[in-house]
C-alpha cells in the first residue's frame, strides 16, 4: 500500500518507463489515494487541514485538483504507450443533489471531494455504480405502522449487478451503448462490451 502521493507517481512512472508484460493498472481505491493528495497539500502549505491550505477558501481543493491532473497524466500515457487498461474503484456515498429542475434527492456518488469527482467522472470512459438487486416491500407493524423492508433478488444475498447508465439513484456513464444493466462479473462486462463495438463498427462502416 502506497504510503504518499510521491510513492503512488513513483510507482506508475515505473510502469510507464520500464519494460513489463502487465496489461491493466487499478487504482484501489481513488478515495484513499485523495487522502494521500490532501496529506501532500497540507505538507507542502504546513497546515493540518486542507481547509486551511494556502490561506483556505477551497483553494487547499484546488491544488488537489491539479495532483489529480499529475496522476491522470501519468496514466494517459499508460493508455497511449503501453496500450494497458486504466481501472479506478471507488466507494460510494449518498449525497443530497440539488435538481433546478425538480425537487432536492439522495443519490449514490464517488466518494469523492465534489471537484475530483468532477475531474475523473469526465477523464474515464465508463462510470459504473456496482449494486445488489432487491426489492423493498411494505409491511405493517402493530402501532408502529408501515416501514419498507428490503429484500435481495437471487442466490447467496442478492444478485449483484452493474449499473451503466445515470439515474436520479446513481452517478453512472458509458460511451460505448452498453445496455442499462448488466451483471458484476468481467466475463459479462467483456461480452457486452464487444457487441457494443461491434455494432458500432457495423454502423461507422454503413455511414
Amino acid at each position: 500500500m502506497a504510503k504518499d502521493f510521491d510513492e503512488v507517481k513513483s510507482e506508475l512512472n515505473t510502469l510507464l518507463e520500464e519494460e513489463h508484460s502487465f496489461r491493466t493498472v487499478v487504482i484501489d481505491s481513488v478515495d484513499w489515494l485523495e487522502r494521500l493528495i490532501f496529506e501532500d497539500v497540507c505538507r507542502e502549505f504546513g497546515v493540518r487541514n486542507i481547509e486551511r491550505a494556502d490561506g483556505g477558501y477551497g483553494k487547499g481543493y484546488v491544488h488537489g485538483t491539479d495532483r489529480w491532473r499529475e496522476v491522470l497524466g501519468i496514466l494517459d500515457e499508460l493508455r497511449n504507450r503501453k496500450g494497458m487498461v486504466v481501472i479506478l474503484i471507488a466507494y460510494a456515498k449518498v449525497e443530497r443533489f440539488e435538481d433546478p429542475e425538480n425537487i432536492a434527492y439522495d443519490r449514490y456518488v464517488p466518494r469523492l471531494h465534489k471537484f475530483a469527482a468532477a475531474v475523473l467522472t469526465e477523464w474515464v470512459d465508463n462510470v459504473f455504480f456496482a449494486t445488489t438487486k432487491f426489492r423493498v416491500q411494505r409491511e405493517t407493524f402493530g402501532f408502529s405502522g408501515e416501514r419498507g423492508i428490503a429484500s435481495p433478488i437471487g442466490a447467496d444475498g442478492g444478485e449483484r449487478i452493474i449499473r451503466t447508465v445515470g439515474s436520479p439513484a446513481c452517478v453512472a456513464k458509458n460511451r460505448v451503448g452498453l445496455p442499462a444493466e448488466i451483471p458484476l462479473s468481467w466475463p459479462a462486462f467483456i461480452e457486452a462490451y464487444q457487441a457494443c463495438t461491434e455494432t458500432n463498427n457495423q454502423i461507422k462502416l454503413t455511414k
